[in-house]
């Protein structure tokens, strides 16, 4: 007897039905209900859209959902979804996309870190005819991550959302990223306690530091109660955590009131650097939820913190006064989450230091934001990732650089930085007898009123996309991962 084979799928029984009649074989088939598979669509701001390089934006017709990713027109422009299967197997997705440029956009797809496949994304010229790609999808049970990658110069194209179909598929929770404990949860190292109102160890910060050899190799918390501390602090000894309580960094203040013009007992200036209210010169010294102040005003350089040494970092504290607030002197310096204000060239000097995702806040009209001293040999000056440049009401509109050389090579580097009006067009300029020609300043991706980067200073550099990817703490710093940036 000849053996006849069916397919399963529904739309194929009528056909598979007429062909074992034809080969002589009764056949009774009784009804029977047939189950599609189901689809979930990802759109953008819904559980399982994880993030973009890019805008969520509307002005384009036809999308679903709130409205559609337009990511950055650079290479590695990116889309990330997390996708939860109830089997380990290969479901079928597709994308729907528009694009209205003049040639095909092109991406790597990911899922959970590796390459399954090159997405291409033709033209169609109109970028409100929306079109699909399918691809297979291997997927594991239980959570997994879907990402886009472009391969091209123009980015990716209008993403407007990705369907998933098999049955078990469901968004997941996008996952998070770990971080530092704060320094209160260190459970693990010797703890000294300082409270200006005397229900601690100690009344004074430098009360308690002084009890810490200078070669100290214990890693050490100085734990501060909410308090004004007005003492000139002198840190020198190395493994040292200032530890302030957490949420209270504006209420644990660190201050003093030197200037430049203040004198001595021999009736001579202390000049910049003895104006800091904390002077830091030592290594692996972290800070965390401590304002640092110098209240002296204005008319003269007046440092609040001058930090010189190997591995220090600083996270959730505040730095205030005019001129010069922070002297990054030497070394290698990171600062996340800080907010940092001044009026003139507040953040200065030769250390390679990574601002990240910092606030820094202009509180009166100044020449510039910065003014590095890099060494020629030293590849990175200042370096400042994300975050925003701020000014009071009071500074006017286009009236601060963002950076002037105060010694020839200075360099310093603002990537995807939101910067506000008060930064002037041109941008940077130079200081003294310095030349721009040998300063290196540059920029990527800013944003706001005050990236205006077709009229910059022609010494200074939009670094490309490539350019812009080697900015890594871990090629700007070699060896020193700071625990801060985890």
């Amino acid at each position: 007897m000849k053996k006849l084979f069916c397919k399963s799928q529904l739309q194929l029984v009528k056909s598979c039905t007429h062909s074992l009649i034809a080969a002589g074989v009764i056949l009774a088939l009784a009804p029977q209900a047939w189950a599609a598979e189901s689809s979930w669509i990802f759109e953008e701001s819904a559980v399982g859209f994880c993030g973009n390089s890019g805008v969520i934006d509307t002005k384009h017709a036809g999308y679903t959902g709130t409205g559609f990713i337009d990511t950055e027109n650079v290479i590695g422009a990116s889309i990330t979804w997390s996708i939860s299967a109830a089997s380990t197997k290969t479901y079928a997705a597709k994308i729907r996309f528009s694009n209205g440029g003049t040639g095909a956009r092109r991406a790597n797809f990911l899922v959970n870190g590796n390459q399954v496949k090159t997405l291409d994304f033709p033209s169609n010229s109109n970028w409100a005819q929306w079109q699909t790609v399918n691809v297979d999808v291997p997927l594991n049970a239980g959570t997994n991550s879907i990402k886009l990658v472009a391969t091209t110069a123009n980015g990716l194209a209008n993403i407007d959302n990705i369907s998933v179909t098999g049955d078990g598929i469901t968004p997941a929770a996008c996952p998070t990223t770990p971080t530092t404990a704060d320094c209160n949860s260190i459970t693990n190292q010797p703890i000294l306690r300082v409270a200006a109102d005397g229900s601690g160890q100690y009344k004074t910060v430098q009360a308690a530091l002084n009890t810490l050899s200078n070669s100290n190799t214990t890693p050490t918390q100085i734990r501060i109660k909410p308090g004004t501390y007005r003492e000139k602090l002198l840190i020198t000894k190395p493994f040292v955590t200032f530890c302030g309580e957490t949420g209270k960094t504006t209420s644990t203040i660190l201050t003093y009131n030197d200037g430049a013009s203040t004198l001595k007992a021999d009736g001579t200036a202390i000049g910049t650097s003895g104006s800091a209210s904390v002077t830091l010169k030592a290594n692996d010294v972290s800070m965390e939820n401590i304002t640092i102040e110098n209240s002296f005003g204005v008319g003269s350089q007046a440092v609040a913190l001058l930090a010189q040494g190997q591995r220090l970092q600083f996270r959730n504290c505040r730095l205030l006064g005019n001129q010069d607030t922070l002297y990054t002197h030497s070394g290698t310096q990171y600062y996340r989450n800080c907010h940092i204000q001044g009026t003139v060239d507040f953040i200065f000097g030769a250390a390679t230091a990574v601002f990240d995702n910092n606030t820094i806040h202009s509180v009166g009209g100044g020449s510039a934001l910065t003014a590095p001293s890099t060494e020629q040999t030293v590849p990175h000056g200042l370096v400042f990732l994300g975050g925003k440049v701020t000014a009071t009401s009071s500074v006017a509109k286009g009236s601060v650089a963002l950076g002037r050389n105060w010694r020839p090579y200075g360099a310093a580097t603002y990537i995807r930085t939101e910067l506000g009006q008060h930064i002037s067009a041109v941008g940077w300029v130079k200081m003294s007898e310095n030349t721009l020609d040998t300063a290196r300043f540059s920029e990527y991706l800013t944003t706001g009123a005050g990236a205006n980067t077709s009229a910059r200073a022609p010494q200074s550099k939009q670094l490309t996309a490539a350019q812009a990817a080697t900015y890594t703490i871990s090629n700007i710093f070699g060896a020193w991962t700071p625990s801060y940036s985890k």
